[in-house]
This record gives structure tokens, sequence and C-alpha cells, in this order.
């Protein structure tokens, strides 16, 4: 009797594991099924975006070199630009991209703003603006941006560069002079 009793416990055990593990099995399976529906929606979802994204929003700048070139007080201080465009689709105008700096001038904000097309290659002259008409992947650029007028550099002012492209694109660079601002202060 004791050891039908006993068999009788480990019979209750084993046919205990074996659902427990049949459940585990079920689970897994319905979790896995949706994990797998899940990573589906997923990559189809981004393969439509690929499908719909303009060619200029691969247009990602690179700013190298924010540097200060001219600095006359008060008068027209210029600040100097190195960038490339390493994701480019296609090639893209240089009108289609602006910038704006923005300058805190203590109880207000001012800003200069313009477009690209004083822009050359890094072998041209910066001053030359109808040397470069578009951008392409891959090269590096280079050019002048003048802050006369509203914006003028002087110690510690908080600037930002806004560069926009056409697509959607914009990079911020914000800046501070420091107290003492001297031609060659990099600000990046």
């Amino acid at each position: 009797m004791m050891k039908r009793l006993k068999d009788d416990c480990l019979a209750e055990m084993a046919l205990g594991a074996m659902v427990s593990m049949i459940a585990l099995i079920l689970v897994s399976a319905v979790l896995g099924g949706l994990l797998l529906g899940l990573v589906e929606f997923t990559f189809a979802e981004s393969k439509q975006h690929a499908s719909t994204q303009s060619d200029s929003l691969n247009g990602l700048i690179m700013i190298t070199t924010v540097e200060l070139t001219e600095l006359v007080d008060p008068g027209d201080d210029t600040i100097y630009l190195t960038f490339e465009f390493p994701y480019l689709t296609d090639a893209i105008a240089d009108e289609d991209i602006v910038y704006s700096v923005l300058c805190d001038n203590g109880a207000s904000v001012s800003y200069n703003s313009g477009n690209f097309d004083s822009a050359t290659d890094i072998f041209g002259n910066a001053d030359d603006a109808g040397a470069l008409d578009f951008f392409e992947i891959g090269q590096m650029y280079h050019m002048e941006i003048s802050l006369s007028g509203a914006c003028d550099i002087e110690p510690n002012m908080s600037a930002e560069l806004v560069i926009a492209m056409e697509g959607g694109r914009v990079k911020t660079v914000p800046f501070t002079t420091g107290s003492n601002p001297q031609i060659g202060d990099s600000y990046l």
C-alpha cells in the first residue's frame, strides 16, 4: 500500500511537470509569434519610409570648423566655416541651404542670415560667390559668414549658428565667445 501511494505521488508530480512544460511551450510559441509579427511590421514600416524619403533628407551637413577670422569693434566680424555632405544621394543647390547666426544681446536676440551661395570647394576662394552652384557627396567646402549689422562679436556673447537644408535637416552649433574673443578662436 505504501509503495502504491508513493507511485501515485510520483505520477502526480510527473503529470504536473508535463502540464507545466506544455503550458511553457504554448506560451513561448505565442510570444515568439507576436515578436516575429512585431519585427515584420517594423521592417515593413521602415521600408515604406525609405521609399518615400526625399533625396535631400540624406544631406546631413557635417561641420568641421567654425572659427573667428575677422574681429572689428564695432563692425564687420566674420566667421569661417568648413563643412561636407557625406550622405548625399544627389547634388544639392547652394541656394537650398541657408544659415542664421542668432546672437543674444542681453535684452534681445538679433540675427544675420543668408544662403550658401558664397561657398566653394576647399581649394577655391571663399570670397568668390559665383564659383559653385551645387554641393556633391564626399567633397569638403568652405565659406565665410559676415556678421555685420545685427550680430557683432562681443565678450561673453552667446550665439548659435543654425543651418537648414531644403527637405528638413537642421544643424545647430551653439557657441560662446569667451571673455576675450580673438581672431583664430574656434567655436567647435
